[in-house]
């Protein structure tokens, strides 16, 4: 500083007129630079606040599709609602008005027809709870888990298939999607053993072992069926394998199904990794 002012007034000696103009010229410099970092912080402020107003807009217009979205799957779900509530009440109608015949043993429609009406009410419940959730746009409590599987095998029992239901290791509380995610499994597992297996009992093993959990059904089948094949009556059956594998791939999980012990039983298996979800 001591230098430049020296400089200025040995320049200001020998020429004036250079020193009024350097002078201003060095009051001028702090002040353009001023009103350049003045102006560009505006202009970084501007596009940021325009970044803003995009993301949010888009957000909105994310939020607006898919509330559209679940609305609609509202609609259908409510639809099918209806459906499974008239099934419901067919099947308890024609059970009240059964007759009893002299000639015909009537227990075993009269089973089938209860077992009817407890698989309707179940679903029943299942439809208004997700009917629930799509509503409400969040995270249900209510959603069911493994801790209802007894529950639902006793279900499957009172429609005369005998299932065996077996815990690996000591169970421990599971992260919500796992936890709904097998229980919906072991749904679509006993349906399959319900439709396609030849009646007698099936088993299914829930292994809490190590870092992954893994669910496993077995059921006997016809002799020489192979459900996958066609040559059963499994209209529907490749739609729920594939369900179940899209279930446990969406948690980073796997699934397996094939016949096995030399063609007698179908096995079904679910694996899914403990860190899948949160």
């Amino acid at each position: 500083m001591r230098r430049v002012l020296w400089s200025l007034l040995i320049a200001g000696l020998s020429d004036p007129a250079s020193l009024v103009s350097l002078v201003a010229a060095n009051a001028l410099m702090p002040w353009l630079v001023g009103r350049y970092t003045t102006a560009r912080k505006a202009h970084v402020d501007e596009l940021r606040h325009r970044r803003e107003a995009e993301l949010r807009d888009a957000q909105a217009e994310m939020a607006a599709a898919v509330a559209k979205e679940r609305e609609t799957i509202a609609v259908e779900l409510h639809v099918v609602s209806h459906h499974v509530s008239a099934i419901g009440v067919h099947a308890t109608a024609a059970r009240l008005n059964l007759a009893p015949h002299p000639l015909t043993d009537n227990g075993a429609v009269r089973t089938s027809l209860t077992a009817v009406e407890k698989s309707s009410q179940a679903a029943m419940v299942d439809l208004r709870r997700l009917l629930s959730l799509l509503h409400e746009g969040d995270g249900s409590p209510d959603q069911p888990g493994l801790a209802m599987l007894p529950d639902l095998f006793d279900g499957i029992r009172s429609s005369g298939l005998q299932v065996t239901y077996v815990v690996y290791d000591t169970p421990h509380p599971l992260p919500r999607a796992i936890d709904t995610t097998l229980y919906r499994v072991a749904q679509e597992m006993m349906t399959n053993a319900l439709r396609h297996g030849d009646g007698k009992p099936a088993r299914v093993e829930l292994d809490y072992s190590g870092d992954r959990i893994g669910l496993t059904a077995r059921n006997r089948i016809v002799p020489g069926a192979d459900p996958v094949a066609g040559n059963s009556p499994s209209a529907g059956f490749g739609i729920g394998l594939e369900g179940m594998r899209k279930r446990a791939e969406a948690l980073g999980g796997s699934a397996a199904f094939g016949i096995v012990s030399d063609g007698l039983y179908w096995e079904s298996n679910v694996t899914i990794p403990l860190g899948g979800a949160s």
